[in-house]
């Protein structure tokens, strides 16, 4: 997306409607962070909440949005919500998807909605009863055995 998304004509678009003074929180945020979260949230269909926690959790998406969680706090839900509310209040919400969708197809691409896998190690239940059926699990015959050989009618 870095060489598909004209981020600076989308940048420029924008710095008129951005706080740069204020009580405003985005005061406080570059603005090509929100632009970057704003996009993140639209191609995986995040709602403000999911966003947050998932820049919290994956460092692909903390890179991609120029988060350092070292020197930099995940914007609040709140802060999400009031951005988009800047874009739709500036006509902008819309232009800006229809832009990368009208890129992507001029180069011969299309963007698919993505999800991410989230996977957990999970203690077993019954961890005992398990270790106990292993222990008393008798072993499988090994395949040059006679119990493997198949039964052959004497002749």
């Amino acid at each position: 997306m870095e060489q598909v998304v004209p981020w600076e004509r989308m940048l420029r678009a924008l710095r008129p409607l951005y706080p740069t003074e204020g009580s405003s929180a985005l005061v406080r945020i570059p603005m090509q962070r929100m632009l970057r979260m704003y996009f993140v949230q639209q191609w995986y269909r995040l709602n403000d909440e999911t966003l947050h926690d998932a820049l919290l959790d994956m460092q692909p998406l903390r890179r991609f949005v120029g988060i350092d969680l070292a020197t930099d706090e995940v914007p609040e839900p709140s802060t999400t919500r009031e951005f988009k509310r800047l874009l739709e209040a500036g006509r902008l919400s819309t232009v800006l998807v229809v832009e990368i969708k009208a890129r992507l197809l001029r180069e011969g691409l299309q963007m698919r909605q993505g999800c991410f896998v989230d996977a957990a190690i999970m203690p077993i239940p019954n961890t005992e009863d398990l270790v106990e059926a292993v222990r008393n699990a008798k072993p499988l015959p090994h395949p040059t055995s006679s119990a493997a050989e198949p039964a052959h009618p004497s002749a």
